[in-house]
Formats: C-alpha cells, sequence, structure tokens
C-alpha cells in the first residue's frame, strides 16, 4: 500500500509552530520529504514478511496434520488383532493344516501319443 506524499505546509504555518527557530524549520520540511519515502520502503517488506508468515503458517497445518495422521496409524496398528502365526508359537499350537485332493487320473482309459499333431479332423 503506498502512501500518498502529504502535503508540506506552508513556511508561515511552521515557522508559527517552531516560533522562528531556521534549524527546526528546515528540519520539519525534510521530515515531510522523508517520512513518506521510509514508510512506502517498508511496504514492500511488509508484504514480503507477510507472505513468508502465511507459508510458515500454511506448512505448520500440513505438518500437524501428518502428524494426527501417524497417531492414527499407530493407534490402529496398536489395536489390531494380532496374526494368528505370532500366537501359534506362544500358545504350543501348531497351524491348521488344509488338505486338498487332486483329480483321479485313469491312465488305461487315456492315450498315451497324439497321433494327429496337426489337428486335422
Amino acid at each position: 500500500m503506498a502512501l500518498v506524499d502529504p502535503k508540506t505546509p506552508p513556511r508561515e504555518l511552521i515557522y508559527k509552530w517552531c516560533q522562528g527557530d531556521q534549524r527546526l524549520i528546515k528540519a520539519v520540511e525534510k521530515m515531510f520529504d522523508l517520512v513518506p519515502s521510509e514508510f512506502n520502503k517498508g511496504a514492500d517488506d511488509t508484504e514480503g514478511s507477510q507472505y513468508a508468515a502465511d507459508n510458515a503458517a500454511t506448512q505448520a497445518g500440513i505438518a500437524n496434520a501428518e502428524v494426527v495422521n501417524v497417531m492414527r496409524l499407530a493407534e490402529l496398528s496398536a489395536l489390531s488383532p494380532a496374526h494368528a502365526h505370532a500366537l501359534s508359537d506362544s500358545l504350543g499350537i501348531s497351524p491348521a493344516q488344509e488338505l486338498t485332493k487332486s483329480d483321479y487320473i485313469d491312465v488305461a482309459c487315456q492315450q498315451i501319443e497324439c497321433s494327429n499333431f496337426n489337428l486335422e479332423i
């Protein structure tokens, strides 16, 4: 935000304020020349600082969200049931074995050689 340069009061008014002191009159006039440019110079710094502060606040929010996610995952893993193979050793229980029955192949009924390799009919 740029400041509008304030109008320097007339020299007669400054003369009344300063009671005729020429050094003080020149200092007051110089102050009106100096102050707006210094404020405008600081405005750029203020905008940059505000941008950096907003960026830091956003990064802090993201970091807090990640910490919450890690806490949820830790709680979930702490409360999840243990796997069966981990309990089998401590309880002396062997894991269940699954029995599968393969299909029966009758070799006598099947042809061992294929006489038609080109699959001609």
